[in-house]
């Protein structure tokens, strides 16, 4: 059966005007066809990853940079998430697929709003890279091998963290403040 130009027209406008119940429509159909077929299914959805891998990576990979470089919660987020993995890994350990702020008591807010209270002259969201997430009493002092280990909290606490000039944080590196250094023989004896 073909269809004439007048009808193909009105359903091009039908279709036009009537999106949103046409767009529940081929759902329902679509849901109806992958129980149906579910090996087709599967099949197609293989393909289709395949033919949009690339684009979608170079999408991601877009959208990324610019939410970093727009959203300063966001970029804390992926900095801080990307620490804690890193220090996990180290100790071959992970996350096990959870979120970095499951496993301890506060919030991204509430880290931002700790550091932003700590900030020195010339520290801002905006200039980070400049200046560094510091643990004073630092990670290796610190004997954990999962997130879950009360030892990891520690580490991790607000009370242990604050913003440090780059400079200033390579310059330290892992050794702990001044004042902490005449009882360093006792803390690591605490620690282990």
């Amino acid at each position: 059966m073909k269809l004439s130009e007048k009808r193909k027209k009105y359903l091009r406008e039908w279709r036009k005007n009537n999106l949103e119940r046409e767009r529940k429509r081929q759902r329902k159909w679509q849901e109806k066809w992958r129980k149906k077929n579910p090996e087709k299914a599967r099949e197609q959805d293989k393909i289709k990853r395949e033919k949009y891998k690339e684009r979608r990576k170079s999408y991601n990979s877009e959208y990324y940079k610019k939410r970093i470089k727009e959203d300063p919660r966001f970029k804390m987020r992926h900095i801080y998430s990307s620490a804690i993995s890193a220090r996990l890994r180290k100790r071959f350990s992970g996350k096990n697929c959870k979120s970095s702020f499951d496993y301890l008591p506060y919030t991204i807010d509430d880290l931002m709003k700790r550091l932003e209270e700590q900030f020195k002259d010339g520290m801002s969201w905006k200039n980070y890279g400049k200046w560094h997430i510091d643990h004073i009493t630092p990670d290796s002092h610190f004997r954990y091998k999962n997130p879950e280990d009360e030892e990891f909290r520690k580490c991790w606490s607000l009370d242990n963290l604050q913003p440090l000039w780059a400079k200033e944080n390579i310059r330290k590196s892992n050794k702990l403040p001044q004042a902490l250094d005449d009882l360093k023989p006792i803390i690591s004896n605490i620690l282990k």
